[in-house]
């Protein structure tokens, strides 16, 4: 029952990536381009609402999925994938965010908090992947 209800959340949080990497792309491309409307600040007007509600969203998703206890039941070859696009959402939020920054002429301060989102999350792709499951060989089948 408890391996159904996981799964079931699993099958929705996959679902609810293809929004999130959708309202991403579109938040990045704004950034990237520009908008039309912008706030006396500077900003895209509704940009930083969005942008914070997915990076709110993303980020801790993300690693819950990885780290939580609700989702061990599930395996994480079949989490892994899922929590690793909400993380990297989260980057491109990131990114995008600075890159708005840098266009304002921030400084170049603006760029550590990518650089060690990037690291991280590097390191996390290569503790889940690269590592490899390993497999026990039958010697004697």
């Amino acid at each position: 029952m408890a391996e159904e209800k996981s799964t079931r959340r699993l099958h929705q949080a996959r679902i609810a990536l293809g929004f999130v990497l959708g309202s991403v792309g579109t938040l990045f491309v704004t950034a990237v381009a520009g908008d039309l409307q912008y706030t006396p600040g500077g900003l895209p007007f509704g940009w930083f609402f969005v942008w914070l509600m997915t990076t709110l969203g993303s980020i801790p998703l993300g690693i819950v999925m990885l780290t939580g206890a609700q989702w061990r039941t599930v395996p994480l070859a079949q989490r892994r994938g899922p929590a690793m696009g909400y993380l990297f959402a989260g980057f491109v939020n990131v990114l995008g965010f600075a890159l708005q920054l840098a266009a304002q002429s921030a400084g170049p301060v603006v760029w550590l908090p990518v650089a060690l989102y990037a690291l991280a999350l590097f390191v996390i792709y290569a503790r889940l992947y690269a590592s490899g499951e390993t497999t026990k060989e039958e010697l004697f089948p």
